[in-house]
């Protein structure tokens, strides 16, 4: 009934489980990473991870170690980059996480749908459709946005006069 309780307890347990030989559902140690829009165009990261645990990152796609940017608040995307980032817990086998950006002119800008997604498929729109990350395996998670039987209608601003010379739509 106290998941919170439930969920500190964690790291102590896993790591009982694992001197035991024991397998156990690493996946609640992964760092989640959310991606949200900055007021002035762009996007930030936002990293958080289950329990009072230091975050350490690189944003040149390789694997961090202790010795990499330790996460202290939202990451600016300020170019193409792959973030990495992971917790290093005693006795506990973690796992990265992996966010590739594509840095672009509609990166961060404002959608306006005037269709909408499949309530099935809404994942992370519409911030999804301008936040430079390309959907990955999983089409339920927040990185893909779906529409079947209507045609997708959107509106980009672009804050202000931009010139650009091609749109590209990923598509499955």
């Amino acid at each position: 009934k106290d998941y919170a309780r439930f969920l500190d307890s964690m790291d102590e347990m896993c790591g009982l489980y694992a001197s035991l030989g024991y397998n156990y559902a690493g996946h609640v140690f992964d760092v989640e990473c959310n991606v949200i829009p900055k007021d002035s165009g762009g996007v930030q990261a936002i990293l958080s991870a289950q329990g009072a645990v230091d975050i350490y990152y690189t944003l040149d796609g390789t694997e961090p170690s202790v010795e990499s940017s330790k996460y202290v608040g939202p990451i600016d995307i300020i170019s193409d980059c792959t973030l990495v980032a992971n917790t290093f817990r005693s006795g506990v086998q973690t796992y990265p996480t992996v966010k590739r950006f594509t840095h672009h002119k509609a990166l961060g800008c404002e959608v306006s749908l005037l269709t909408q997604p499949k309530e099935r498929y809404a994942g992370g729109a519409p911030t999804s459709l301008t936040d430079g990350v390309r959907g990955g395996e999983n089409f339920n998670s927040a990185e893909w946005s779906g529409w079947q039987g209507d045609p997708i209608e959107v509106v980009v601003d672009l804050m202000g006069q931009q010139e650009y010379s091609s749109v590209v739509l990923s598509t499955i």
